[in-house]
């Protein structure tokens, strides 16, 4: 019965991924954006209405630079900075966990972290 299920978790969690949508730019926020080449240098500064409307589909992305890589309305790649644009999918960033020192038994009452989410409970 554990394997059945464990099979199915599987199957299950293999076919969501397959389904996810590809990562595409749904808003912008701004009303001139930069565009850059491959390298990070910027080349011009277009106005978003330049660009195709919603749902801009990403061809490439640099994560070194947090860049990604679009096809404009006159079918060229351009390169759009990724702090001036909605992505459909957020970027998932690790926090450490610290622990807060104790200076005394008697002076603490409460042990607690530094950090975000359920990753620090086991911090102390």
């Amino acid at each position: 019965m554990m394997k059945k299920f464990s099979v199915i978790l599987m199957m299950c969690s293999v076919f969501g991924h397959l389904n996810a949508d590809p990562l595409a730019i749904t808003e912008f926020n701004v009303e001139t954006i930069d565009t850059f080449s491959s390298d990070g240098k910027v080349i011009a500064t277009v106005p978003v209405s330049s660009l195709p409307k919603t749902n801009i589909p990403v061809m490439e992305i640099n994560d070194d630079l947090d860049l990604v890589a679009i096809e404009d309305n006159t079918g060229q790649i351009v390169w759009l900075d990724t702090y001036f644009v909605k992505l459909n999918q957020g970027k998932k960033v690790d926090l450490p966990c610290y622990k807060i020192g104790h200076t005394d038994a008697k002076d603490s009452r409460e042990a607690g972290t530094m950090g975000f989410g359920g990753t620090c409970e086991n911090a102390n």
